[in-house]
């Protein structure tokens, strides 16, 4: 996922008194906490069971039971926990997956959010298929759009 930002940099240039390089700079530091806290949305999010398109699709009620138990059936194929009976979905049984979240620059006013581990990116596509939380809503967008301005000045 990468967030873009398209900036008039005369203007910003006027604005903030900067010439191009310091201009450059400031910008890339800016994306880069933002992307940041772009990650933090997700997360937190996430963890209340929210997705970018509203609340997440419910367990299956087999999977539910599953991740109550701690997946502690033998022969279940999966790492044992401690259980989760709360029955919210955040995604979340190691936490794992959400903890491989990264930011990177990839260049000049560019920045990729993405997942650092591929085991963990794989399961994130699976569950982004069904509920949708890698990603942002227009009202996220308007809040990513001011903390980056806000990280400009």
């Amino acid at each position: 996922m990468k967030l873009n930002f398209q900036i008039d940099m005369t203007q910003v240039q006027k604005e903030l008194g900067k010439n191009q390089l310091e201009m450059n700079v400031l910008i890339n530091k800016s994306l880069l906490k933002t992307a940041q806290y772009g990650t933090q949305i997700i997360l937190d999010r996430t963890a209340k069971g929210i997705g970018y398109e509203g609340k997440f699709a419910p367990y299956s009620p087999a999977y539910r039971k599953a991740k109550a138990e701690g997946w502690n059936r033998a022969g279940s194929g999966r790492r044992a926990f401690g259980g989760d009976s709360s029955g919210i979905v955040n995604l979340t049984v190691h936490g794992e997956m959400l903890s491989s979240i990264q930011q990177r620059s990839l260049g000049s006013n560019v920045v990729e959010i993405f997942f650092g581990r591929a085991t963990e990116a794989k399961k994130a596509a699976f569950n982004n298929q069904k509920r949708k939380f890698f990603g942002f809503n227009q009202s996220e967008i308007g809040q990513l759009n001011k903390f980056f301005l806000k990280e400009l000045k």
